[in-house]
């Protein structure tokens, strides 16, 4: 009210925005009713305030963090409230460093090990056997697979670090990829009337 001289009792617009549910009180602090509510507010305070660096710093962490719940669907509300093509650019030259070492799947060659597991249905039969003698194989399995498998976790552990860091890197490589593809395909759907048949075959490409 005092920035923008609003002739409005505070009290009186704090509680028609509770009334309206974009607001709600929970033990004494205030929230956001919906997640999408802040996201939104979030993505207008940065359109009305873009030539402030520090929402310019915000903007690109946003693009760099984008994997986050919070800054994809930032993203997703900023790019449709300016079809900032600065911000579109930006995201998609994040998308063409993700898998870029790893080849589009054909579907012929690179799924021919799939075709090659099973070649035809396996008859099924029920083996005769005796019962005692084959309860006891059945558990000297089970041993021999219980001491081998801990003979090769022991052997994995010193491994183990460097595994995970792997794993872990690919998983946020994975979550970015898929977060990367809802934001793109945002753009592609909120522009596609308005954004040159170039740009939108290279961000469909991607």
């Amino acid at each position: 009210c005092e920035i923008f001289r609003l002739d409005q009792e505070p009290r009186k617009l704090q509680k028609e925005i509770i009334d309206a549910r974009i607001l709600q009180q929970v033990h004494g602090k205030y929230r956001f009713s919906y997640s999408y509510f802040y996201y939104y507010f979030i993505a207008r305070y940065m359109r009305d305030n873009i030539n402030e660096n520090f929402v310019q710093s915000q903007i690109n962490e946003a693009a760099q963090e984008i994997h986050r719940e919070d800054m994809a669907n930032i993203l997703i509300f900023y790019t449709y409230l300016t079809k900032d093509k600065k911000v579109i650019q930006l995201v998609l030259s994040n998308s063409k460093e993700l898998f870029k070492d790893v080849d589009p799947c054909n579907l012929t060659d690179h799924v021919a090990f799939l075709n090659r597991l099973q070649k035809e249905i396996p008859s099924v039969f029920l083996a005769e056997v005796n019962p005692p003698l084959e309860r006891e194989s059945l558990l000297k399995r089970r041993d021999h697979e219980e001491q081998s498998e801990m003979l090769e976790a022991n052997s994995k552990r010193e491994n183990l670090e460097a595994e995970d860091e792997e794993v872990m890197e690919l998983l946020l490589s994975m979550n970015r990829a898929i977060k990367t593809l809802q934001v793109l395909g945002q753009i592609l759907r909120n522009f596609s009337g308005s954004i040159k048949k170039d740009l939108k075959i290279e961000i469909t490409k991607e």
